[in-house]
């Protein structure tokens, strides 16, 4: 379970974040909602350790991971996924794929064989076999 117990955050005199308490059971899916500017962001900026709370605590699983960094916490298994994706231009659809699967591994698996990681990444990559050796520039956005 993903907890904020009071979590605040201040910039000068404004507070972004108010002393938001919340849980997440795991295999749910919730929605925070509000209008621009309302401290969604923020929110997630501090759950995911990109800033630091000025009061309250963050816990993953039980354990206090208010104080530890982004990397730690993605370490742990708390992922963050941005608005915006940045993918490697220069790199195919399969590349970029194998380092966001890598980048997903936890600090015992890197010894991983590059074969293990590429199985994973096919697994990512159901129906878009065809463009897998594809540079990425390439590729038309969807909407």
């Amino acid at each position: 379970m993903l907890e904020t117990k009071g979590l605040t955050i201040r910039f000068g005199g404004h507070v972004a974040v108010d002393s938001v308490s919340c849980a997440f059971q795991p295999g749910t899916l919730t929605a925070i909602v509000g209008p621009n500017g309302a401290g969604k962001t923020t929110y997630f900026n501090l759950i995911s350790g990109q800033l630091r709370a000025g009061s309250g605590s963050v816990w993953l699983s039980g354990v206090d991971i208010t104080n530890e960094s982004a990397p730690h916490r993605t370490h742990r298994g708390l992922g963050r996924a941005f608005q915006l994706t940045q993918l490697f231009p220069n790199l195919t659809v399969l590349e970029n794929v194998r380092l966001a699967v890598q980048s997903r591994r936890r600090e015992g698996a890197r010894d991983a064989i590059d074969g293990d990681v590429a199985a994973e990444a096919d697994r990512q990559l159901p129906g878009l076999e065809h463009g897998a050796a594809s540079c990425a520039d390439r590729l038309n956005a969807c909407s």
